[in-house]
């Protein structure tokens, strides 16, 4: 199997003889040094727009939507038995039927 031809540089690498023209990227401020970078939890928060108290009542209600759907879907689920039982017993009457027709 052979090679495609290369159309260019391959992704971090250089050709001998070119200079690099930017200068090289600093690195990040270290938190360790300057403790006044590290934002304070309840400024996050707010930034967010959550407190204690709203996050407890979007959690509130959340749980109480989900245990709405998770209801609706377990009386879907027992109507769905309910049915499947009423066709089991009906089937079940038939062939009852049918082997007395038989034996006769």
């Amino acid at each position: 199997m052979t090679k495609p031809p290369q159309t260019g540089p391959e992704p971090g690498s250089r050709r001998e003889g070119t200079k690099r023209l930017d200068s090289a990227h600093g690195s990040a401020p270290s938190t360790d040094e300057n403790p006044e970078l590290v934002p304070d939890i309840e400024l996050l928060e707010a930034i967010a727009g959550q407190d204690a108290s709203s996050a407890a009542s979007q959690l509130r209600g959340q749980a109480l939507e989900l245990a709405g759907i998770l209801r609706e879907k377990q009386r879907l689920l027992e109507q769905r038995e309910s049915e499947l039982n009423a066709r089991t017993a009906l089937l079940e009457n038939e062939l009852r039927q049918a082997r007395m027709k038989q034996y006769r």
